[in-house]
């Protein structure tokens, strides 16, 4: 029953229950000063509070929030470079069974794409047992390659059979001469980093980061990068060699070169046929961008270790 409360004036409708409530909500209001008044005091429980259920007493520990979340996404994977194709062994390799499977932003997607490939997630992908059994190709945009081969290990632990990844991303796709649907940049200027990509790049231990003499006081900054005697192919392949034989089978996902903005996209274009299969991807910003970020991330990093700091259980 619809009734109204002359005792308090409120003019909304609300049942017998409900204005229950309401009233002993109306006098605990009341009674804050006073229980306020009362605890300052010290001397013993307000009265307001005494009919309050204590709470319990267990001490629960809630610090994994994503408990319930099981399968491939709850635990870090390594990589699995060994997924990687070139861009000419994936077209002959494709078969009408394959699918062709384009991680980048739909944006870019719009923008241009290899015929017939979808604009898909990784979680798009892993909720779709039904696609298991295909030939599937992963494709990325050639930059943070990493997590394109991780995709490639996760999707393999959750029941696909033949998972490979397009080595370089659209930038060696467009380099080989292969054709798309839309209109792209040219593959020089895709492979392209600005200062926070640079940063990421050299940060992932399977990359090679060398620096043209121009770009030599990044090596302040980038500890395992390497300065190059001149800017060329066989000095980059030099480079190399030498790392093929101290880290022996170490993957390598592609070569970081940062030279000087001059480099024009002939000459970038030189060294990524030159370098093939191995990608590469160009800086070509100021050190002072590269040192704006890094000072940004060890502020971030120093916060991040002083606080804040979770209480103990129980506190």
């Amino acid at each position: 029953m619809i009734e109204r409360d002359d005792t308090t004036g409120i003019g909304i409708g609300m049942t017998r229950s409900c204005r229950g409530a309401l009233s002993l909500l109306i006098t605990a209001l009341m009674a804050a000063p006073a229980a306020i008044a009362q605890l300052s005091s010290g001397d013993q429980l307000p009265d307001a509070l005494k009919q309050v259920k204590p709470t319990s007493g267990v001490c629960r520990a809630n610090d994994d929030l994503t408990a319930p979340l099981t399968g491939i996404f709850r635990s870090e994977v390594t990589p699995d470079t060994g997924c990687a194709i070139t861009a000419l062994e994936a077209r002959s390799a494709l078969t009408r069974n394959g699918l062709l499977a384009d991680l980048r932003p739909p944006s870019e997607y719009d923008q241009f794409h290899i015929e017939g490939a979808l604009s898909l997630s990784l979680a798009a992908l892993s909720s779709k047992p039904y696609w298991r059994e295909k030939d599937v190709l992963l494709i990325g945009s050639g930059k943070n390659e990493r997590e394109v081969y991780r995709s490639c290990a996760r999707l393999k632990q959750a029941g696909y059979k033949n998972v490979r990844v397009l080595r370089g991303g659209m930038p060696e796709w467009l380099a080989s001469g292969l054709e798309i649907v839309g209109k792209a940049p040219t593959a020089q200027q895709l492979s392209r980093l600005s200062a926070v990509e640079f940063w990421l790049e050299s940060q992932n231990p399977e990359n090679l980061v060398v620096l043209a003499k121009e770009q030599s006081a990044l090596q302040g900054e980038l500890a395992f990068s390497i300065k190059l005697n001149e800017r060329s192919a066989d000095a980059i392949k030099a480079v190399l060699e030498r790392r093929r034989r101290e880290l022996k089978n170490a993957p390598l996902s592609g070569v970081v070169l940062a030279a000087a903005p001059s480099i024009s996209d002939d000459e970038v274009q030189r060294l990524q046929v030159a370098l093939r299969p191995v990608p590469l991807l160009l800086y070509t910003g100021t050190h002072e961008e590269v040192v704006r970020y890094v000072t940004t991330q060890k502020a971030i990093w120093v916060a991040q270790a002083r606080g804040p700091k979770q209480l103990a259980c129980g506190l």
